[in-house]
């Protein structure tokens, strides 16, 4: 898939972020490529930050605004961002927050959701990850989990991005497919 998203920095501790999914990229009959956009997020969050630790309570809305959102879900998901910044070249990332979907229906669904990460800097431009995630329901006795690498290369305020997952197990790949792919282009605006 491809995901176009921006963020900014509001203040030093408050940001902004938008991201839209263009996803299921398929080819279809004769070659004809048929793609479909996703979801809106739309996230704001507070960093409080130290030298080595930086800390951010966050929220993002899911919006489903594509073709076919009758299927899918809003959402709300509150969380919890930390980064431990281990060296200049070497930062870990945690991610822990609480998925709430519904489709104004019958359908609902409630996650937890967990996300560690290890990112070297080799250089100041380039950006290589390592990380784990695991998604349990709270109301399901679902159990996922991904393992993902991706790889990040900065321009200033301009960030392209591919990331590729592994779904591990029944549930990860229910939840991600046995592989996905997605190409990130991030732009972020100044203060």
């Amino acid at each position: 898939g491809l995901v176009l998203q921006g963020e900014w920095a509001v203040s030093e501790a408050f940001g902004l972020d938008a991201a839209v999914v263009a996803q299921d990229l398929v080819l279809g009959e004769e070659g004809a490529v048929q793609s479909r956009i996703g979801d809106l997020a739309l996230g704001l969050r507070y960093a409080a930050s130290g030298e080595a630790v930086q800390f951010a309570p966050y929220a993002r809305l899911t919006l489903p605004v594509g073709p076919g959102h009758g299927a899918r879900l809003f959402g709300v998901e509150p969380g919890v961002l930390l980064r431990i910044l281990a060296s200049p070249e070497v930062s870990v990332d945690a991610k822990v927050g609480v998925v709430y979907g519904n489709d104004f229906g019958d359908a609902s669904v409630a996650n937890l959701g967990a996300l560690v990460g290890v990112s070297w800097r080799p250089i100041d431009a380039l950006s290589l990850t390592l990380s784990g995630q695991t998604v349990a329901g709270l109301d399901t006795d679902f159990l996922g989990h991904v393992l993902g690498l991706g790889a990040q290369l900065s321009f200033g305020d301009l960030r392209l991005g591919l990331a590729l997952g592994l779904g591990l197990g029944d549930d990860g790949e229910a939840a991600l497919g046995a592989f996905s792919g997605r190409f990130v282009l991030d732009v972020g605006i100044p203060r």
